[in-house]
């Protein structure tokens, strides 16, 4: 399907997301895809499109066959193709996308929750999709590749799936509650699933995902209580919405939205030995902290890693990852058109110094006024239409434009990154 929402060469989350080789590719050669595709077909699950309103497009997952499993020259025989699944997808955005099989040798599909911003609109459901459990929208969907007792017939269901006998329940879903988890991968030490879910307006973070774990979206947003706030841009707070469901999951490690970064990509646990330091710790990295919308370049990525590598409960410490020689984290290109046209630099420590912590403190001046970067994004996205977040009456603290980290309870929520006093740009409903 054509791509670029304003045109060729502009932003958009659509397109091929995902590829997952089989465990046993190199004798059967099967692979999968999760594709964005034209509206072709009816849906594998329950639309959640009102009567007569057609999604903007329909994910795809399918399986291929390579002419040649050990010669990649050859490609994919195109004749091969047998879909598996396919999807009503209500907006352009939030697509999640991400395949991977598990040490058990099944087949992970990470879903978006429809897109549009705070999981509501035409296409989600009341109370938003991801926490409905009649829709693969906001979900991790688990199933086996090899079976064929799916509703379709073209995939099985594994009999220990969470859901398996719950009446009116997908029987696919893993686990549920995410907003956009763009990108998840498996520790090959422990078998852990690790998580990056994209924020709205306020946090990105990193989860474990556990079978039937709900992780909150659209009532938290990391560790934070989640308002929609009607019409006005949703907002995370302390203060309690009363709508998180019991027993609902933390995550691991969390950061702040148009700050650090606009939108968390996900990582993997690193298992290697060239690099001994990073042994057993998740590494994992940002989109941009400037997202210039809509056409870029978006050339401001960011590298993290956890310095824990236990599962105890509670946030885990976030250190920046660069390598000596190349230009420092934060140094990137001023938008076009700012004074200079120089690179913005951002104070850096050396290799492997802890610069993003819950206890970390800044001076009184970093806490008042944002840095030129981040005041000139604003200017960028505030030129380019985006509306500024604004209060809008009620708690005073929660509608600030911008928390700071002394605001946030501890019991609640260490911030991972500290936070600048500074208005933000509005709903960031492109990630």
């Amino acid at each position: 399907m054509p791509l670029g929402i304003f045109g060729p060469g502009t932003f958009d989350e659509r397109g091929l997301l995902g590829v997952a080789f089989h465990p046993n590719y190199a004798v059967n050669g099967k692979l999968y895809t999760y594709t964005s595709e034209p509206n072709a077909g009816p849906p594998t699950f329950p639309t959640t499109m009102p009567p007569g309103t057609p999604p903007d497009h329909q994910n795809v997952v399918a399986e291929w066959r390579a002419v040649a499993p050990g010669g990649p020259v050859f490609g994919v025989d195109p004749t091969s193709r047998r879909e598996l699944l396919r999807e009503d997808h209500p907006q352009f955005n939030h697509d999640g996308g991400d395949l991977a099989f598990g040490p058990d040798g099944m087949l992970y599909i990470s879903d978006g929750d429809g897109g549009e911003a705070d999981d509501q609109g035409a296409g989600h459901v009341p109370g938003g999709n991801a926490q409905q459990l009649t829709s693969p929208l906001g979900k991790v969907l688990r199933i086996d590749v090899n079976g064929s007792n799916s509703a379709n017939g073209q995939y099985g269901i594994p009999a220990d799936n969470p859901f398996v006998g719950v009446a009116g329940a997908l029987r696919e879903i893993y686990a549920f509650g995410f907003r956009n988890p763009f990108r998840f991968s498996f520790d090959r030490g422990t078998g852990a699933l690790y998580l990056g879910d994209v924020g709205q307006n306020d946090i990105e973070e990193v989860d474990i995902v556990v079978k039937g774990g709900n992780y909150g979206w659209a009532t938290k947003e990391g560790t934070l209580f989640f308002f929609n706030n009607g019409a006005g841009a949703g907002f995370a707070s302390t203060t309690d919405n009363g709508l998180v469901p019991q027993g609902a999951i933390d995550p691991i490690a969390q950061y702040d939205t148009h700050h650090e970064g606009h939108s968390v990509i996900g990582g993997f646990v690193y298992r290697g030995s060239k690099f001994p330091q990073l042994a057993g710790r998740y590494v994992f990295g940002d989109f941009a902290r400037l997202f210039r919308f809509p056409a870029g370049p978006n050339d401001s990525g960011r590298l993290f890693y956890l310095t824990q590598k236990n599962t105890k409960p509670g946030l885990r410490q976030i250190n920046e990852l660069y390598v000596p020689g190349q230009p420092p984290p934060g140094q990137q290109q001023r938008a076009p058109g700012s004074p200079g046209g120089r690179p913005t630099p951002r104070r850096s420590p050396p290799l492997g110094q802890v610069i993003v912590a819950a206890e970390l403190t800044q001076d009184a001046n970093d806490l008042q006024q944002p840095e030129p970067m981040l005041a000139t994004a604003a200017a960028t996205l505030g030129a380019a239409g985006v509306p500024q977040r604004r209060p809008a009456g009620g708690d005073a603290r929660a509608l600030r434009p911008h928390l700071r980290a002394s605001e946030y309870a501890p019991s609640l929520c260490r911030p991972a990154f500290p936070q600048l006093a500074s208005n933000r740009p509005g709903r960031s409903s492109a990630f």
